[in-house]
């Protein structure tokens, strides 16, 4: 075959192969097109390869947060993601790290999150058979879930703000002094050691005979006593200030000297325990002085302390911060042993650990009026041991002693006194230890 015609017989094969590969090249839907199902139109089929999308070829991101499912703790909100802010307030975990809110190291600075911090608070004391509203001062206290506790009982909060709190502690059932603590709902807790004191709504001392005894704490509702401290002072008389400080004189005229010169002192009324603030002496202005060494009674009007002194039979003033003595001028009574009471309202009575008549006094000058009507002393009742008074809420008590068959003194008893007609209780309120002289009650 001559080699014109071989060419003319190939030339039809090599039209068809070119056409083939032109349609390749095109990606047309012989080939290309099969491949690329998930494509939009098929032309761009090499796009939809990967997926559900089709945008970018990125993994499925349902909520269009920039966070694919797979890493999004909330794949259908696109509020929440490893990428997004924690709202420390929105009791959600808006950051996918699994701590929500204040748990959140995130929102360690936020003030609302901070650890509790309690500095001071006031009141510092009630008597426990009132409730009492407790400012707390601190920081941290608008964390959720605050909760104020005083010694383990709950004392619910009523107003808060980051630096303050109120809460209302209920009555209780003892005197004692307690932790106060805050704590948020992380469990986080700030302890005040000892910074809240129940007082009791009376106390009463040894004092005469030289005795140093006991400090005790009574009930005026039921009676009962308890024995708060062994004491090492015997006093005859015990005042609280109004800031629920007790304060104590010792007169030695009524027993051992060995116990010390007449003084005032402080007392723990929780423990017991004692300090001597200075001797009881009044500077008479001419160079000399004089000891105060019978003192049965004293008594708070304000701040200022009032003592009867039986070596003039007399009101005389007591600086709580020396001990010394200062005459205002007062009247010289005969009341053998005078109790000596404060009323809220400030009327300063001083009444008879005998048979004399109770008198009213004026705080300022000492001058005295006798009460009216008399005081009408009980059948068979003896007052040679005691002659304390005072005023709980809004009742007077008064202390008496009782003498055994050979006039020995041998048991005292508080009594309710009622000024109005001069008449004691028919019982006595309490039966107290012997030579019980001293009582006191928290102002209210």
């Amino acid at each position: 075959m001559s080699r014109a015609a071989l060419l003319l017989l190939l030339l039809p094969l090599t039209l068809t192969a070119c056409d083939d590969a032109a349609k390749d090249d095109e990606g047309g839907a012989d080939t290309a097109g099969a491949d690329g199902a998930d494509g939009a139109d098929g032309a761009d089929g090499a796009d939809g390869v990967d997926g559900a999308d089709g945008a970018d070829g990125g993994p499925p991101d349902a909520d269009g947060d920039g966070t694919p499912d797979a890493d999004d703790c909330a794949p259908d909100d696109p509020a929440i993601s490893p990428t997004a802010a924690e709202d420390c307030g929105g009791e959600v975990d808006e950051d996918c790290d699994g701590a929500v809110d204040c748990d959140d190291t995130d929102c360690a600075a936020e003030p609302a999150c901070a650890m509790p911090t309690l500095t001071e608070l006031f009141p510092t004391w009630n008597v426990y058979l009132a409730p009492t509203d407790i400012t707390l001062i601190g920081s941290g206290f608008s964390a959720p879930g605050l909760r104020v506790e005083v010694g383990g009982a709950d004392c619910p909060v009523t107003a808060v703000s980051d630096t303050e709190a109120v809460c209302t502690l209920p009555p209780g059932s003892t005197w004692g002094r307690y932790d106060v603590i805050v704590g948020n709902a992380r469990g986080e807790r700030t302890t005040l050691a000892d910074a809240f004191t129940h007082l009791a709504p009376m106390y009463a001392a040894d004092g005469r005979a030289g005795t140093a005894g006991n400090l005790y704490a009574i009930d005026p509702r039921s009676g009962a006593v308890e024995t708060v401290a062994a004491l090492e002072v015997g006093f005859t008389g015990l005042a609280f200030d109004p800031n629920g400080k007790l304060f104590g004189v010792q007169s030695t005229e009524y027993g051992d000297e060995a116990l010390g010169s007449s003084g005032l002192y402080t007392v723990d009324p929780i423990g017991g325990a004692v300090s001597r603030i200075g001797d009881l002496v009044e500077d008479l202005g001419d160079g000399s002085v004089t000891n105060h060494d019978s003192i049965p009674d004293i008594t708070f009007i304000g701040s200022q302390l009032y003592g009867w002194t039986e070596d003039s039979d007399q009101m005389v003033l007591i600086d709580t911060a020396t001990g010394a003595v200062t005459d205002p001028g007062s009247d010289y009574l005969s009341s053998y042993g005078s109790g000596l009471a404060s009323a809220a309202d400030g009327t300063l009575i001083a009444l008879p650990s005998a048979y004399s008549p109770a008198y009213l006094l004026d705080p300022a000058t000492g001058l005295s009026t006798e009460a009216s009507p008399a005081l009408t002393i009980p059948e068979g009742l003896e007052w040679e041991s005691g002659g304390a008074a005072v005023f709980a809420n809004g009742d007077l008590y008064k202390l008496s002693g009782s003498t055994d068959s050979e006039g020995l003194s041998s048991t005292g008893a508080l009594y309710t006194l009622d000024l109005t007609t001069g008449t004691f209780s028919a019982t006595p309120v309490s039966t107290l230890p012997f030579y019980v002289d001293a009582l006191a009650a928290p102002l209210p």
